[in-house]
């Protein structure tokens, strides 16, 4: 049981990590599309 929920806190704490990466990107991505928007104003 024990290695159970250590497999299970160590996948939790990757898809936290996935999820703040995945929020970094999508950040960047709106910022580039937002300064492409307001180049071509």
């Amino acid at each position: 049981m024990a290695t159970l929920s250590r497999l299970l806190s160590v996948s939790v704490r990757c898809r936290v990590i996935d999820l703040n990466l995945a929020g970094k990107v999508v950040r960047k991505l709106s910022l580039s599309q937002q300064d492409k928007i307001a180049t071509s104003l």
